[in-house]
């Protein structure tokens, strides 16, 4: 995924159900890499609690969105800043 990233350098990029995956030294230095990279990482969590500390610490993502739904509301008050 590194390489990938490294030769397609996406503008923006979704992660899905991260609170599913094992928060491995690797799993967290890809997430620095996409951060450095991309414009934008979105990632998704069914379950906050079950997502890894190292994965929430400050540095990761800028912010952190709970929501119980997605709707038109929810879309409309999520902005990303140029």
């Amino acid at each position: 995924l590194e390489t990938m990233l490294r030769i397609l350098r996406p503008d923006v990029m979704i992660l899905d159900d991260l609170d599913r995956i094992e928060m491995t030294a690797q799993v967290l230095s890809f997430l620095e890499s996409a951060r450095q990279t991309c414009r934008v990482v979105m990632a998704s969590a069914n379950h906050l609690s079950a997502l890894s500390g190292a994965a929430s610490r400050p540095g990761r993502f800028d912010d952190i969105i709970e929501f119980d739904r997605l709707d038109r509301r929810v879309v409309a008050s999520v902005s990303v800043a140029d």
